[in-house]
């Protein structure tokens, strides 16, 4: 999927899809992953996303299923 920052400029975004179940929680069956200065960008879909919080959610799972 492509997205479009706030200045016009291009983004690749790509879905990682993970087993349910892993590390022993509940997790998402899909999670975004981007860049960090995606953060704030626009979908072509229209819809604002706060990327900051997404990303550091997903770091948190990523830390708390391998420790």
């Amino acid at each position: 999927m492509i997205a479009f920052g706030m200045d016009g400029s291009a983004v690749t975004v790509t879905a990682r899809f993970t087993q349910p179940g892993q590390g022993g929680m509940a997790r998402p069956r899909s999670q975004m992953v981007v860049s960090d200065d995606a953060r704030g960008l626009r979908f072509d879909c229209g819809e604002s996303i706060k990327m900051s919080n997404r990303l550091t959610n997903a770091r948190a799972w990523q830390r708390r299923g391998r420790s």
